[in-house]
């Protein structure tokens, strides 16, 4: 894409060598600070602790950033989409699937969202969290699905191509295979991602083979995007 490359972190929680890593890659870090989860974190899932500290996407106005892509770690970009950049709206997401649930899903997954930063949305979201009623163990996305509600502008799947879209409709995802802009790997996770230390190279081997042999080989070809890169 032709738009900055803007890596929100948490200081205590990344090491100037992982930072040194990031911007040889082209990225600008930019230190948020933490935002708690709501209720104490009472109910809340593995691993989403530090998810509310996502919220901090409606603060980039104060950098200059007008308009916002966000993309999850667990992602891969395979085509350009420069065109969301141009969206005339404040938000939009692709709905999700889950590879146990039949139909069609009304919330959205929250690993690519796209955003129009506003400091005074922050606070208000923020202010809101310890009244709104979600379902706590999904965190910041039941979150923003409440918040925004009937109001999110819904994007096709091309733009966050869920595993578990091949897993439910192989069909589907051969159809769509061409047009897909990004790459969720919601399923099998072809990379190290418990840990505080550097990954090693024997890590990232063991990690993209396990991953192609996840699900009988299912992602394989997939999982080679990433090994790819």
């Amino acid at each position: 894409v032709t738009a900055r490359r803007i890596l929100m972190y948490l200081p205590s929680q990344v090491s100037s060598t992982s930072l040194c890593v990031a911007r040889a890659a082209g990225w600008q870090p930019h230190a948020v600070p933490f935002i708690a989860p709501p209720h104490h974190g009472q109910g809340i899932g593995e691993r989403f602790g530090d998810q509310y500290t996502k919220l901090n996407l409606w603060g980039l106005d104060q950098i200059g950033i007008t308009a916002a892509v966000y993309l999850d770690a667990d992602t891969l970009v395979r085509k350009n989409f420069d065109e969301l950049f141009g969206l005339p709206f404040d938000f939009a997401a692709v709905p999700d699937v889950f590879p146990n649930r039949r139909g069609f899903i009304l919330g959205f997954n929250a690993g690519k969202l796209f955003l129009r930063p506003s400091t005074a949305t922050l606070a208000n979201m923020v202010e809101s969290l310890e009244t709104v009623e979600f379902p706590p163990t999904e965190a910041e996305q039941a979150f923003l699905n409440v918040y925004y509600g009937p109001d999110t502008v819904r994007l096709p799947y091309v733009y966050n191509a869920n595993f578990a879209i091949k897993n439910r409709n192989p069909e589907l995802w051969n159809a769509m295979l061409d047009e897909i802009r990004i790459v969720h790997y919601t399923m099998p996770k072809p990379f190290p991602f418990r840990g505080n230390r550097l990954s090693t190279s024997e890590d990232v081997e063991k990690a993209i083979e396990g991953g192609k042999g996840m699900f009988g080989g299912l992602f394989n070809d997939e999982v080679g995007w990433w090994e790819e890169q």
